[in-house]
């Protein structure tokens, strides 16, 4: 959520309204500006949703997305800002050596993420990998595929799923099937 504040001065009104205020060094006026149009930024709420989720607000995540959607944020949106926070937050539960709720994670991602956000599929496959699971991982990428057969990154992952279950024929067809 690090570039969030930029969506509350993008285009011509909101640099209108902050211009007179920046021309006079009057920085409170700009505060107030800010924070008024934060009120009405759909994009602040979901990206502050998203940073919540992340740092493990799951409940604030969710008010945060809500305020989102009432101001008309599609749920469409939604729905790729959850499953990338959830990525997100499942690479940070492995990293913090919280190994089974990352993985318990990974795995309602990788099997319930919206088709449009493969990505998101991808990298919890790749985290059900490094936690050991590569079962569960060989399944993630392979759903990952049928979304998106050409991605090279899904194939090596597979490719190292089957590698890790001992299926090495396999993999290695899986590894030149992605670089072909």
């Amino acid at each position: 959520a690090g570039h969030s504040a930029i969506w509350l001065v993008t285009g011509a009104e909101a640099l209108g309204e902050l211009l007179a205020p920046a021309l006079e060094g009057d920085v409170a006026a700009m505060r107030g500006l800010l924070r008024e149009r934060r009120a009405r930024s759909g994009h602040w709420f979901r990206l502050m949703g998203r940073a919540a989720f992340g740092h493990g607000h799951g409940a604030l995540a969710e008010t945060l997305w809500d305020r989102a959607r009432a101001l008309r944020i599609p749920d469409a949106i939604l729905a790729q800002e959850r499953a990338r926070a959830t990525a997100d937050r499942a690479q940070r539960l492995l990293a913090l050596g919280r190994r089974e709720e990352a993985v318990a994670m990974a795995r309602d991602l990788a099997a319930a993420a919206p088709a449009e956000v493969v990505g998101a599929i991808g990298q919890a496959a790749h985290l059900l990998l490094a936690a050991g699971a590569g079962i569960e991982a060989e399944a993630a990428f392979r759903r990952a595929l049928v979304l998106n057969p050409a991605a090279a990154d899904v194939h090596v992952g597979l490719s190292l799923a089957l590698g890790a279950q001992g299926r090495e024929a396999e993999a290695i067809a899986v590894a030149r099937e992605g670089h072909a």
